[in-house]
């Protein structure tokens, strides 16, 4: 008979009585367990109802037990059924379905389990396996794959998992054990040329072969080649093991595997935004101060600092200060550098612009950098690279990121792609490129990372890298745009440790409200903002306060209360004079002007241009330039002198044609920006 599909299980549960509804996932189980073999379809159920885990009344099903506490077992009666089906075998039969069975999958390799478990002619054992195949329904024939050393072995696989579990339980233990040991010795002296693809084989039968000291290196081995291949969750599963087995190990050795497989989890949880990751420094860091051990202690503090500011900022900064002041003890100069770049740079993100820590981390960038070690440096340059980016050296910052990426990839330092360090340049590359003006090149590197995202499911850095996306759409004035990203990601941000991220949402949204009109709405996402960031501070929110700031200015301006929109923009010029972002405190300025030249306050109005024109001097800040001289140009020519609001409106209209030249392969967000009625003011010449 033919296996029935999951949809078929679920008719036949509910043949007595068409019309009534089954538990949700009862039929996903039952066909899991019996893979659709009817037989084993009512052994299972059976099973489920002996174990008192579902009932039937007036020919409805009940679950007695959620779905996700009930462990199936092979139903005894099945067990029997099979039993009878393999003691019908020849003693040889047997005792290849046996050793066949010590696979972790249903699949099998014959090369494999013919040299390495039974040390038989792999020929023969194929005779055996292919005749088992035509006679029984226990195994079918599989394909022909290639093995990490290049042989080429046929593949069989067990019909059903249950004759596999059947198979396995008959092995005496003492045997199972012999066997697993001989398959792992095999392949590691078989595999040896390239054991990354066979690390989770080699794993699974040295742990199952009692020698867990190699089965936690071969975990962790298999652990790097899902880091390799971008895959963080098969990685992190790989490590939890690790751990697990770490546990199983003299004491002799156990310290020292616990604290290495904890070091690569804890570095895994943090680049796939895993809140675990907080939880795993905090276990390493105790493990390694009862050790003394300085310089792991630091390191394990430093990586700390990230996932824990995401959700408390108050802690990450302690935290910071406490690797600052243990990194004095450390022997080493150049260690006590590379501490100094991270923890300073830490304290910047978290807490705010300070121009001292800027200047020490650049100093301590400067020594690494005198170590001629290029691989350190790159790391460094790209971590650090925040400081380049919010003192306004956009252009400096991109090509220490680009210079640097390609040194970690050529160098093959671990996998760049699976890194805080990668993860860092994610957003310092395409934030430098919005803030040139090369919103082109940006968004097709947004673009690529969005699609790396999707190919390896990291949903949450899809949705941040979206969000990246949104600022661009903000700037070029496309505000349906920046809505319709913000509002399906939006929804998906209250977990705590993705405060970050909402509150950067809520500050785009707000601005596009602003800018729409819609001023009761934009006002619901500023006080929303800044309510949670006065309750619960967390990284960057001093950056997200510039946003609001000018989301609120502009919004109050609009709306002609021009009372509130002065004290606003005074807020907004003290929030930017407290950072070194000449782009921010260029728009605070030419903020206040507008409203000045709203409330008909000339003499303020020129003081606040020039301001916004003398910060501007010497930095490349096209975000702020074309708004400042746009308005320069409006108060010239308020005031008469028709020379000078020229040149400020061909400054101005460079700008704007600078920026829209850059989406030329974004065609409909080119034809927005230069649409948007501030744009359109400066670009037709007939006005």
């Amino acid at each position: 008979m033919a296996p029935l599909n999951e949809a078929q299980v679920a008719d036949y549960l509910i043949a007595e009585q068409p019309e009534s509804s089954l538990p949700d996932g009862l039929a996903a189980l039952v066909y899991q367990h019996s893979e659709g073999n009817p037989l084993f379809m009512v052994a299972a159920l059976d099973h489920l109802i002996g174990r008192g885990f579902i009932t039937r009344r007036e020919r409805t099903w009940q679950l007695r037990r959620p779905l996700n506490e009930i462990e199936l077992a092979v139903p005894e009666t099945l067990r029997e059924m099979i039993e009878v089906q393999i003691e019908r075998l020849s003693p040889e039969e047997q005792q290849v379905l046996e050793v066949a069975s010590l696979t972790h999958h249903r699949t099998f390799s014959v090369v494999a389990r013919a040299a390495a478990a039974m040390n038989a002619d792999a020929g023969h054992f194929e005779k055996v396996c292919e005749r088992l195949s035509r006679r029984t329904h226990i195994l079918r024939p599989g394909t022909l794959e290639e093995l990490p050393d290049g042989t080429v072995s046929p593949f069989y696989e067990f019909a059903h998992a249950l004759y596999r579990e059947v198979l396995y339980s008959r092995i005496a233990p003492s045997r199972r054990t012999q066997l697993h040991r001989q398959a792992a010795e095999w392949a590691e002296v078989t595999f040896t040329e390239d054991v990354s693809d066979a690390a989770p084989y080699l794993a699974y039968h040295f742990e199952h072969g009692g020698d867990y000291a190699r089965a936690v290196k071969y975990l962790r081995a298999a652990a790097q080649t899902a880091g390799r291949r971008y895959a963080p969750r098969e990685a992190t599963v790989h490590l939890q093991h690790a751990l697990e087995l770490s546990g199983r190990l003299p004491d002799s050795e156990r310290v020292a595997n616990e604290f290495a497989v904890l070091e690569e989890l804890a570095a895994m949880y943090l680049v796939s935004f895993d809140p675990r990751a907080v939880q795993t420094y905090e276990r390493l860091t105790a493990r390694v101060a009862a050790g003394d051990l300085i310089d792991l202690e630091v390191r394990a503090l430093v990586n700390m600092t990230y996932p824990l500011a995401w959700i408390d900022a108050e802690r990450a900064l302690a935290v910071v200060d406490r690797a600052l002041r243990l990194s004095t003890h450390q022997r080493d100069p150049l260690q006590q550098a590379r501490t100094r770049v991270s923890c300073l740079v830490r304290r910047i993100w978290t807490g705010g612009w300070n121009a001292r820590d800027a200047q020490d981390c650049r100093e301590a960038v400067e020594q690494v950098r005198r170590s001629g070690q290029r691989h350190l440096l790159a790391a460094h340059l790209i971590e650090s690279n925040f400081i380049r980016w919010v003192s306004s050296e956009y252009r400096a910052a991109h090509q220490d990121v680009v210079e640097s990426l390609e040194i970690l990839v050529d160098q093959i330092v671990d996998n760049p792609y699976l890194s805080l360090v990668h993860w860092l340049s994610e957003f310092t590359l395409p934030w430098s490129l919005l803030f040139l003006g090369e919103w082109g090149e940006a968004l097709r590197i947004l673009a690529a990372e969005i699609a790396l995202a999707d190919k390896n499911g990291d949903r949450y850095r899809g949705q941040t890298l979206h969000i990246y996306r949104a600022w661009i759409h903000l700037h070029a004035m496309d505000f349906p745009g920046v809505l319709e990203i913000c509002g399906s990601i939006l929804p998906s941000l209250d977990a705590p440790e993705r405060r970050p991220w909402r509150r950067f949402c809520l500050a785009l949204t707000a601005s596009a409200e602003a800018a729409l009109g819609r001023h009761a709405a934009a006002a619901q996402h500023v006080m929303a903002g800044r309510n949670e960031m006065d309750r619960h501070p967390v990284i960057h929110d001093w950056y997200s306060r510039l946003i609001l700031g000018q989301a609120i200015t502009d919004s109050l301006l609009a709306k002609n209360d021009l009372s509130e929109a002065r004290s606003e923009a005074r807020q907004f010029v003290e929030l930017t004079q407290a950072t070194a972002e000449h782009t921010w405190q260029a728009l605070a300025w030419e903020a206040s002007a507008r409203v000045a030249m709203a409330e008909s306050d000339d003499q303020r109005a020129r003081t606040c241009v020039e301001s916004a024109l003398s910060t501007m001097q010497g930095f490349e800040v096209p975000l702020a330039a074309w708004r400042v001289h746009a308005s320069a140009a409006e108060l010239e020519k308020r005031l008469g002198n028709q020379g000078a609001a020229g040149r400020h409106r061909s400054l101005s209209r460079a700008t704007v044609l600078a920026l829209a030249d850059s989406l030329k392969e974004h065609t409909r967000l080119r034809e927005t920006f230069l649409a948007a009625p501030p744009v359109r003011a400066i670009v037709d010449l007939s006005r």
